[in-house]
């Protein structure tokens, strides 16, 4: 078979996803649970199964027969081998085959221990390819290729950078047998350098601490984020974690909970270890101080480790994926530390990007890649304004139709004060709602975390985020070149300037630091317009954005989701479309 033009990527697990790259770009990417209404879908688990809808939507989209289809999804034999090597690892070479383990609760001898990851992958590798011939995809005459985890998170930040030459770094809690990946890309080509066994998560730690401050891992890590700048560091707290990375020469090894509770590389009772270990020490403690202790510790061991790789690979740049990296406050100090021209965190920096980051790994194995960047996220499905008021009408709401002037109205009703949900263009790709679908509000009310929360049944204390005019950022921010880019994408925090932290209040966080998404013209030229008419009519150029959806569930997809959430909601105005209902 020749060279693919269109590629098909595909992830099963939490997250679940597909994406289309066509002739080297990004072209439609989408999570199931947009489909699902289930948050986080995970088709290993969900009675709905895996990214059916969003394979089935990603073949819609494409302009011609798909040519290949590439699963972020380790090889069973593959990953039957790592298992192996990381067992014999962590006890030292040895091969006891009378020491016990233990696989979701039960004994289980060591043969079985080593046979289970083998089973489980094999089991989901024919799930996801007979879920694809449901779908039409002949694989007699389409081939599939699988892409490990960590590769697939490399490559959705390498080859949607536009740059050749960085340092590459993933991590997260646990993926294809790994916590993390080093690599160089150069020139179209990643290069290994280094791995992370899962059991020296970081991103575990950091989940254990989300569900002993009574959240829900893999779900509520960002309220750590946002709880820690209301805490301290607890020295007896911070001491009695550290014990468990040991840091030095740009390198760090789990000690205490991999050497003294042996629990092997694949059963489940890892994270309830890693949960109590954290229980343990953390007796009377208030959480906003849990939360601060966890943070600084996260950041104590990364930064470091990713400033040793920066300095001995020479690089100029770094490009992150993997879930850890949605810790906006952590790329801020990974940004901090200086001698570096660029850093760029893939968008969709979880397990949602890895269907685009199997993809694209895939057809850049078959062509030279051209420093193609991505410009942004708007790759879910769309609506037609006959689509939007077609719902309208069946809904009963009353509507204008302003056409063309629906941005300028936008505008002027923030500017008087009101609340806009916001449903335009494509669905966003990734966890962050960037104008398409969002609430919009004014920044000047400092009060506002606590009434809008409340009002979308949110955490009272989580930060609402600012978009800005790109053109007006140094007004707001203490920006530098280095994280211009990634800034675009709400993926950093930033310190904000005196003049920020006066005229918009209710993005500025505690810490003084605000999650931006900076707005040019070219890349959103329908924000960017509701955004001027606001800056013309106040003087200032940021509005409040937040994502549109129920709590707890995902952001909304189609016109009758958005009119049922703001029903709900009771907000001012909902802008769809080129239509506007007033509550």
């Amino acid at each position: 078979m020749g060279r693919p033009r269109r590629v098909l990527g595909v992830y099963d697990g939490h997250n679940c996803n597909a994406a289309l790259v066509e002739d080297g770009r990004l072209v439609a990417a989408v999570e199931e649970e947009r489909f699902s209404r289930l948050k986080n879908h995970d088709g290993r688990i969900s009675d709905f199964g895996g990214p059916r809808q969003s394979i089935t939507w990603c073949l819609g989209q494409a302009t011609g027969p798909i040519d290949a289809v590439a699963l972020a999804l380790e090889k069973p034999e593959d990953l039957h081998r790592a298992a192996l090597l990381s067992w014999m690892s962590d006890i030292g070479g040895g091969s006891d085959k009378r020491l016990v383990k233990s696989i979701r609760g039960k004994p289980a001898s060591l043969e079985t221990v080593l046979q289970y990851p083998l089973l489980t992958q094999r089991h989901r590798t024919e799930a996801l390819l007979a879920l694809l011939r449901s779908t039409g995809i002949d694989l007699d005459s389409v081939p599939v290729s699988h892409v490990t985890h960590h590769c697939a998170h490399a490559a959705s930040a390498y080859f949607t950078s536009g740059i050749k030459e960085a340092l590459v770094v993933t991590m997260d809690g646990r993926g294809d047998n790994l916590a993390g990946s080093v690599m160089t890309g150069r020139n179209g080509h990643l290069e290994l350098l280094e791995e992370i066994n899962w059991m020296q998560s970081i991103g575990h730690l950091y989940a254990a601490a989300t569900v002993v401050c009574g959240f829900t891992a893999m779900r509520h890590e960002g309220k750590i984020t946002g709880l820690a700048a209301r805490g301290k560091v607890n020295e007896s707290l911070y001491r009695a974690l550290h014990q468990y990375f040991e840091s030095s020469e740009g390198t760090w090894t789990t000690i205490g909970l991999s050497r003294d509770i042996r629990v092997g590389p694949y059963p489940d009772s890892r994270f309830a270890q890693q949960i109590e270990a954290v229980k343990a020490h953390t007796q009377e403690i208030p959480r906003e101080d849990i939360a601060a202790t966890v943070q600084s510790l996260t950041e104590d061991v990364v930064v470091p480790y990713i400033g040793d790789k920066l300095r001995s690979t020479k690089s100029r740049n770094v490009l992150l994926a993997g879930g850890l990296f949605a810790n906006v406050l952590l790329n801020q100090r990974i940004a901090e530390l200086g001698n570096m021209d660029h850093i760029y965190i893939h968008p969709a920096m979880s397990d949602a990007g890895l269907g685009a980051g199997a993809a694209m790994s895939h057809f850049y194995q078959h062509h030279q890649y051209d420093g193609w960047s991505l410009d942004n996220v708007f790759l879910g499905p769309s609506y037609t304004d006959s689509e939007i008021q077609r719902a309208l009408d069946e809904s009963g709401v009353g509507y204008q139709d302003l056409g063309a002037k629906i941005n300028e109205r936008v505008g002027q009703l923030l500017a008087e004060g009101s609340v806009v949900a916001r449903f335009t263009g494509a669905l966003e790709y990734g966890p962050r709602a960037l104008g398409n679908r969002s609430i919009l509000y004014q920044t000047t009310a400092p009060d506002v975390n606590k009434w809008l929360n409340r009002k979308l049944k949110r955490t009272e204390f989580m930060p609402f985020a600012p978009a800005t005019l790109s053109e007006h950022a140094d007004e707001c921010y203490e920006l530098s070149l280095t994280v211009e880019r990634t800034a675009e994408f709400m993926t950093v925090t930033v310190p904000c300037t005196t003049r920020m932290k006066v005229t918009s209040p209710a993005v500025v966080h505690t810490d003084g630091t605000a999650r931006p998404q900076l707005v040019r013209r070219e890349r959103n030229p329908s924000l960017h317009h509701v955004l001027s008419t606001y800056h013309n009519l106040t003087g200032i150029p940021s509005v409040l954005n937040t994502s549109f959806n129920r709590h707890e569930e995902p952001i909304v997809r189609s016109p009758d989701e958005a009119l049922e959430s703001f029903l709900e909601f009771g907000l001012d105005y909902l802008a769809i479309g080129s239509f506007l209902v007033k509550a």
